[in-house]
């Protein structure tokens, strides 16, 4: 390996005009062109997944018709909790961008824009948050060993990007709150090269207590959060602001996330989350505890905008969530009820010309809910199978969807609030009091097939068994069981006949118009 250590004055010459100068053995870093460079990347890589991604969710499009809108488990049990690692608002705003913070944090832009246009704003407000806010003169503090370094200051990281509306000379208004944050929390921005990017490490402190990385490509822009470090660093800051974020303070915070936007081509990108190494968190020791396992990707979506196809792929590890169980609403914290989710795997294909999803290898592992101890409901997915199925999903010219599965569908879900029943004030639903219901979708092996039925005036719509056999039972009236044979149709029933089970009594078998 060559190492920057000039023998004469000319070594010194030809280093500095081939590789640039040195400095204390390390090449030399041009922080200006480092970040600049890393800026253009990230709006490109925003750009290219506008491309690749806006047809997943346009109006009319198969997503919409046969999905609707819908989040992933590992967002909805994960997100709120880092969220709540990262600096209060203000700081987050001046240091990611607000359009960035707003899709972060779940606010909508304005509706009249489209997906590509909102890529694009958030793209070029990175681009230039970078340039204009966070990597400026008067934001450096030095450099050395390859490492430029950036001590963000209210002014201007504070201040608010300008608009084509400004006038001449305006200089935009800086927000004060943002500003006293950063006069009380040293926030740091280590620049180093990475491959043909650049890696941005935020450090909190005067012992630079890494919070976030984030790593920018020409062809990926990428975060990675080390929990513990993280827990280190939010807490600094807890400690410094006061009135800060009342939810960094954490009992255990212990694992490795990693979030990804790569461009594979123009119009192709993979947007990935992955768990890198297994969650443990925990806030204080009354709040909610969640486990999961370490898993690459959590999730992984691959859209290419060209052919408008999509690729999901899921895999979230298993997952244990211990929370409060108080079904009077009294204020009790405690870790009575306990989730266990044994995983959740499966590839969709999603194919906008042909209108098709199909679906490989999906499944859910055996997953329950306990109440200190005792079961009270219990999911098991073609126990036999391998706990997955596959099959397709489409959507013709007239909105009708079909959903074909191999080599089976069996679903079992236990209940049992009889368990559970002295916490309650009056006794448990029949339906869910000691009950066990099973969904079957079979055809000896073969593709069971089921269409919709769109209503007519004398129709009230339902589902056709194309192909194969439904079967819905409970278990508490075998003679109930409801069988639904090809070219027959499941439609609802209202009201419930007397004396039925208030669940197979609202369906029933019939001929299809």
């Amino acid at each position: 390996m060559m190492t920057c250590r000039p023998r004469s004055l000319t070594w010194l010459t030809l280093a500095a005009a081939g590789l640039g100068a040195c400095e204390n053995g390390s090449p030399a870093i041009d922080e200006q062109a480092l970040t600049g460079q890393a800026a253009a990347h990230a709006e490109e890589v925003m750009h290219a997944s506008g491309m690749a991604m806006a047809f997943t969710v346009a109006d009319g499009g198969t997503v919409s018709k046969v999905m609707g809108s819908t989040n992933s488990t590992a967002s909805a049990v994960v997100a709120p909790m880092l969220a709540s690692a990262m600096p209060p608002s203000a700081m987050m705003r001046a240091m990611v961008g607000p359009q960035l913070t707003q899709q972060m944090t779940g606010l909508q832009l304005p509706s009249m824009m489209t997906t590509q246009e909102r890529f694009d704003n958030a793209g070029e407000e990175l681009r230039r948050l970078m340039k204009e806010r966070l990597f400026v003169s008067a934001n450096f503090e030095n450099k050395a060993n390859g490492t430029a370094t950036y001590l963000l200051h209210g002014d201007p990281t504070c201040r608010r990007l300008s608009q084509d509306t400004d006038p001449p000379g305006f200089i935009p208004a800086m927000d004060q709150k943002c500003a006293d944050d950063f006069a009380k929390v040293d926030v740091r921005i280590a620049v180093t090269a990475d491959g043909d990017g650049a890696r941005l490490t935020v450090l909190i402190g005067p012992d630079r207590l890494e919070l976030i990385a984030v790593i920018i490509h020409s062809d990926e822009v990428a975060s990675e959060i080390d929990l513990p470090k993280t827990k280190a660093a939010s807490d600094l800051i807890q400690q410094k602001l006061g009135d800060g974020n009342p939810t960094g303070m954490y009992l255990r915070l212990a694992g490795k996330v990693r979030a990804s936007l790569k461009k594979i081509a123009v119009q192709k990108v993979t947007a990935a989350f992955a768990i890198l190494e297994g969650l443990d968190i925990q806030q204080t020791t009354t709040s909610a505890s969640v486990k999961i396992a370490a898993t690459d990707p959590v999730v992984a979506l691959t859209s290419d905008g060209g052919s408008k196809s999509a690729e999901l792929q899921l895999g979230l590890g298993a997952t244990d969530l211990a929370t409060t169980w108080d079904p009077h609403a009294t204020g009790i914290a405690n870790h009575d009820l306990h989730l266990v989710i044994g995983g959740v795997y499966g590839k969709l294909s999603l194919d906008d010309g042909a209108k098709q999803i199909v679906l490989t290898d999906v499944g859910i592992a055996e997953s329950a809910v306990s109440v200190r101890g005792a079961s009270i409901f219990d999911l098991n997915l073609n126990a036999d199978s391998m706990r997955r199925f596959s099959g397709k999903l489409t959507v013709n010219a007239n909105g009708v969807s079909r959903l074909e599965l191999t080599p089976k569908f069996e679903l079992s879900l236990a209940f049992d609030y009889n368990a559970i029943a002295g916490d309650l004030s009056s006794p448990p639903d029949a339906t869910v009091a000691h009950e066990t219901y099973g969904v079957t979708l079979a055809n000896g092996g073969a593709s069971t097939i089921i269409e919709e039925v769109q209503s007519t005036p004398t129709f009230g719509g339902g589902l056709k068994l194309v192909q194969g056999t439904l079967t819905l039972k409970a278990a508490s009236v075998p003679l109930e069981t409801l069988v639904v044979e090809a070219n027959r149709c499941l439609v609802s029933v209202n009201p419930i006949p007397a004396g039925k089970h208030p669940i197979l009594g609202a369906l029933a078998a019939v001929d299809c118009p």
